[in-house]
């Protein structure tokens, strides 16, 4: 799999860095044995669970052993790499760094699973800038010197190429050797010299400018904060034995540490199984139960914010229908208000003029989202490139986006009584219109990919420079006016949309509703500053 234009190796050797974003999950050490059934179906059931996830890192050994053909084209390697590419082909992007159990792993398995192999490891960059140097961890096991002669001989070209010529029942019966061989030596180790050394830990981050460390291979949680370094190391995957505290496998497995998350705050601990998995809220209909609506919290609001042209409506829209919430088209309603004043023929750059206009619209929605002006449905009068060039002088006056605002919340409230939620979205949602959102989203792509929507939308394709020069003149206007300039919150979700279908950007929402909150606070109780859902719609200050 190419890597995509957020990561780029380094001059001299050094690492690539990948750009990680809010809800990357890091997992290591699964040891997927591709001749057991039951775990292979175990390992596609976790990934399935996974969709719409935006980015999941394996630190290395996801499978038992892998030496070549006689894994990859076995009945359980080719389930595996199937239901890895179908994670893929749901927006997923996969980092895999290859472990001592499976550096065989190459460029033909990566194709076959959609992901990106990752040799030497590499620095991940999180949305507020931070660095995390991610590695398998055993390259840090430098008092191991006989294994780190090994190492670097098995990693060796000749050895590679050896592997991808071998028949398959010859690399599989060297798997089995190699698996036993090992097992025997590390038995035979002290165990001091098998250990990570924390001064090599020291000195690669330091190399790498990173303030945090990620690894596996040890089978034993860490996390550890000193010396300016904190090192996180993931329990072995699905690793959760049975104890006096444990009644059940599942509560066992609830309360293992096998899993890292990103937030916005930084890395917190979780569990393989529960991912950030919320507790449900009951169905608004009373028709057949919706069963990922079920996995949201009860009175959601989800706020959508972005720039021009990302497609902030038909993502909301559809996550709305996906999630049984109510679309507030926040965007919609400015887009009404400036065909009315184009329609009465005052000036768009005359702010008394166009608060008058204002005054004058009743703006309601139907419950199906639909936008009634003076009580008839807006249609696509609203979207014409006529309106779309003069929503931003006239959304920029104060006192008429006040006056929208207000009307905002209260429908935001009404509509989230009467069915349990609601998403909003337009170009403030997240800084002024409902601060305090239960999820805030950030939606943004290029100038260029959002020229290229608007003109297919359109159906002028031809002409996607002359749009592509309104958008960079309304990002322009929009991040520079005075009120309510388009800004990303602080605690917003960034979610970069170039290279993603529609379909995908939703299977990512989706994700992050049925998972978040990522500010901070545990999934299912209030956001951090206390307060209610109720009160995020009614956009209160808490």
């Amino acid at each position: 799999m190419t890597e995509r234009a957020d990561s780029r190796s380094g001059r001299g050797g050094a690492l690539p860095e990948i750009r990680l974003p809010v809800g990357t999950l890091a997992i290591g050490d699964l040891h997927v044995d591709v001749e057991r059934p039951d775990v292979v179906e175990g390992f596609t059931r976790f990934l399935a669970a996974q969709h719409g996830r935006p980015c999941l890192i394996v630190l290395g050994d996801l499978f038992e052993y892998w030496i070549g053909k006689g894994q990859a084209n076995s009945a359980g390697g080719t389930r595996c790499l199937a239901a890895l590419s179908e994670l893929a082909g749901s927006g997923t992007r996969i980092l895999v760094v290859p472990g001592n159990r499976d550096f065989l792993l190459g460029a033909s398995d990566a194709r076959r699973g959609g992901f990106t192999l990752l040799a030497d490891g590499f620095v991940g960059v999180a949305q507020d800038r931070s660095r995390t140097l991610v590695l398998h961890g055993d390259e840090l096991c430098t008092r191991d010197t006989s294994y780190q002669r090994l190492r670097r001989v098995v990693r060796s070209g000749p050895v590679r190429w050896l592997a991808r010529t071998l028949p398959t029942a010859a690399s599989s019966a060297i798997a089995m050797r190699l698996r036993e061989a090992s097992t025997r030596a590390v038995a035979r180790k002290p165990e001091a010299s098998k250990r990570p050394q924390r001064d090599e830990a020291l000195r690669r981050s330091s190399a790498a400018n990173a303030r945090t460390l990620l690894t596996g291979h040890v089978h034993e949680f860490r996390d550890d904060d000193r010396d300016g370094l904190r090192w996180l190391c993931v329990d072995a995957f699905g690793h959760a034995p049975l104890g006096p505290a444990a009644a059940t496998a599942e509560e066992a497995s609830a309360s293992s540490r096998d899993a890292f998350e990103l937030h916005l705050g930084g890395w917190r601990v979780r569990s393989s199984s529960r991912a950030g998995r919320p507790p449900g809220r009951t169905s608004r209909t009373d028709g057949p139960v919706n069963p990922e609506a079920m996995l949201v919290p009860a009175m959601t609001l989800i706020a959508i914010d972005g720039p021009s042209g990302v497609g902030k409506s038909t993502a909301a829209r559809l996550l709305a229908r996906r999630l049984d919430l109510f679309f507030l088209d926040t965007g919609a309603m400015y887009r009404a208000v400036a065909r009315a004043v184009l329609e009465r023929g005052a000036d768009p750059h005359d702010e008394a003029a166009c608060l008058e206009v204002t005054r004058g619209l009743h703006l309601a929605f139907e419950p199906d989202g639909t936008l009634l002006v003076d009580g008839e449905p807006a249609g696509p009068a609203i979207r014409t490139e006529r309106v779309t060039r003069h929503v931003s002088p006239v959304s920029a006056h104060g006192s008429v986006r006040e006056l929208v605002v207000a009307r905002q919340r209260e429908i935001a409230a009404e509509m989230a009584r009467a069915t349990g939620g609601a998403v909003a979205e337009g170009r403030d949602t997240t800084t002024v219109v409902f601060p305090n959102a239960d999820l805030k989203v950030f939606l943004t792509a290029s100038a260029m990919e959002r020229a290229r929507r608007r003109a297919a939308e359109l159906g002028i394709p031809d002409e996607v420079g002359r749009i592509l020069d309104d958008i960079c003149r309304r990002d322009e206007h929009d991040s520079t006016r005075a009120h309510s300039p388009l800004r990303q919150a602080d605690d917003a979700v960034r979610v970069e949309t170039d290279g993603l279908t529609a379909e995908q950007v939703v299977e990512r929402l989706a994700f992050l509703a049925r998972s978040g909150p990522f500010d901070g606070a545990d999934a299912g109780s209030p956001r951090s500053g206390g307060g209610t859902s109720s009160d995020a719609v009614r956009g209160r200050e808490r």
